[in-house]
């Protein structure tokens, strides 16, 4: 009987200790700044995700279900710089 391939390890993705809009009854109190709180998240995923992939982006972008592309323009956009692994030399 062949094997199964074993599944993927997932751990949770750390959570920053920072303020977060207050809530209350009725939801998040506002105003809050919504691109600002995007970001924030945003950098904070694909840093945990480089972090599991060990800083291989290709990688990094199938942990967040997005392209390689989709990424890189991420990781421009934010300024979150990252050395070139040799399996993503020439793409």
């Amino acid at each position: 009987m062949p094997s199964r391939p074993r599944p993927c390890s997932r751990r949770p993705l750390p959570e920053r200790s920072r303020p977060r809009p207050t809530t209350s009854a009725r939801g998040p109190e506002f105003p809050i700044d919504l691109d600002k709180s995007l970001a924030e998240l945003e950098r904070e995923l694909i840093l945990a995700a480089l972090g599991q992939s060990g800083g291989v982006r290709k990688r990094a972008a199938k942990l967040l279900g997005i392209s390689f592309r989709s990424l890189r323009y991420r990781l421009q956009k934010l300024g979150i710089e990252v050395g070139r692994s040799s399996d993503e030399v020439g793409n």
